[in-house]
């Protein structure tokens, strides 16, 4: 069972995530290419700073040895045990476009949105493997592969 601290990390890691992609769309829009002066040079070094601490951070998660073993729901909770704190500080819609804006500003961010690839996939990959297959035709509908066969005749009448 997931306690309450736990349900807050995991509820602020899909904020961050949520986010994160926000600003890649914005990014691939063209949006934060301008220069607004929004971002001051101390908002540039701490978005800098926590880029370089996440990519720590998410550089061990996928490196970890265990994890070829994780579930989704494993690679969720270590995102959110192992989730910066800079990640997590609630921001203002404006406050967060200039923090994504100063992000972009930042030698890390490429490294970073691999590093983010990189887990999505991961995520998809696992979801993936562990989708269950039926084993048996009697598993998808009663009566086998004839009453499958009757199911969409009957449909296409």
């Amino acid at each position: 069972m997931i306690n309450k601290k736990n349900q807050l990390k995991m509820k602020n890691a899909r904020t961050f995530l949520t986010a994160l992609s926000a600003s890649m769309l914005l990014i691939s829009c063209g949006a934060g290419t301008e220069s607004t002066g929004a971002a001051s040079t101390s908002l540039d070094q701490d978005a800098c700073s926590c880029l370089v601490e996440m990519n720590a951070s998410l550089t061990e998660l996928m490196s970890a040895e265990q994890s070829s073993d994780w579930t989704v729901q494993d690679w969720t909770q270590a995102l959110t045990e192992n989730t910066s704190a800079c990640m997590l500080v609630e921001r203002t819609p404006e406050e967060l476009n200039a923090w994504s804006k100063a992000q972009l500003a930042c030698d890390e961010f490429a490294a970073y949105t691999t590093l983010v690839g990189q887990f999505r996939e991961q995520l998809i990959a696992v979801r993936e493997a562990t989708r269950e297959m039926p084993t048996n035709m009697n598993e998808i509908t009663d009566g086998g592969a004839k009453g499958l066969l009757d199911q969409l005749s009957k449909g296409n009448q």
